[in-house]
């Protein structure tokens, strides 16, 4: 399945072309087509991507559908991490945790707590590594206790952040 969410986030969202895109252009005057398409009415009219709009108007808004059980998104999270970084002053990521099945919900609850630790930069990519590169088990509650004590966040903290999404 990674390579398949990896394939359709390609084929959807063309990230050659978001990574050369001229974002220091306000939104409004770039032209549709040439490095991003304009999203159908039924998707921007949805309360949750308003919201994310809202956030930054008249910022470039990209919304990276991702999940750390994924390995295409472990190989594209570098390139969007610096590409991210360098247009900062012009562009707003939203990172939103995908499941394709049940086994993929602990993912986005990881996602979570390491969003309410705000401890993404530090954390993201070596989640990606623990869990794809060195096959470490996250999903189990011990392993992802372990994970975090190493990087300084009590096993209690964790076990209550993670119990505390439904």
């Amino acid at each position: 399945l990674g390579l398949l969410a990896y394939a359709l986030f390609v084929v959807f969202f063309k990230p050659a072309d978001v990574l050369k895109a001229d974002v220091s252009i306000k939104p409004a005057s770039h032209v549709s087509d040439k490095g991003y398409e304009v999203l159908p009415v039924a998707i921007t009219s949805n309360p949750t991507i308003q919201a994310l709009i809202a956030e930054d108007p008249g910022r470039v808004q990209l919304v990276n559908f991702f999940s750390y059980a994924c390995y295409g998104c472990m190989r594209w999270h570098p390139f969007l991490d610096t590409w991210a970084k360098q247009h900062a002053q012009n562009v707003t990521v939203h990172q939103v945790p995908i499941l394709f099945n049940k086994a993929w919900e602990p993912f986005a609850r990881i996602y979570f707590i390491v969003k309410a630790l705000k401890r993404n930069d530090a954390l993201d990519t070596k989640l990606f590594e623990t869990i794809q590169a060195r096959s470490l088990d996250l999903t189990d509650k011990k392993n992802l206790a372990d994970f975090f004590k190493k990087h300084g966040v009590p096993p209690q903290t964790v076990e209550d952040l993670y119990d505390s999404f439904s």
